[in-house]
């Protein structure tokens, strides 16, 4: 088990969600599928990861506890933090 998993963007839980489809199943984490099944080459540059990251964003915060568990559980992490943009351009980290 990982003690510390840090999610930098949508772009790599794009590819955990790949590798992991399960997390699609978790909180509203299932609106990404569209960015997972993806059929183009799903480099930076193939698809509008700033239409995404705002819903990754805002999918975290949304998750309950139990949904913060079963993440763990499936990225066998004991502790996950994601990078969010904070307002004025900054960028934060919130871990749970």
């Amino acid at each position: 088990m990982i003690s510390k998993l840090v999610l930098a963007n949508v772009h790599q839980f794009v590819n955990l969600a790949k590798q992991k489809p399960q997390l699609l199943n978790i909180g509203q984490l299932g609106s990404l599928r569209p960015a997972v099944e993806h059929k183009g080459c799903n480099c930076k540059s193939d698809i509008n990861w700033s239409d995404y990251r705002e819903k990754f964003e805002i999918c975290l915060q949304l998750l309950t506890t139990e949904d913060m568990d079963k993440l763990k559980m499936v990225l066998q992490a004991k502790e996950i933090c994601y990078n969010y943009k904070k307002p004025g351009g900054g960028i934060g980290t919130l871990c749970f």
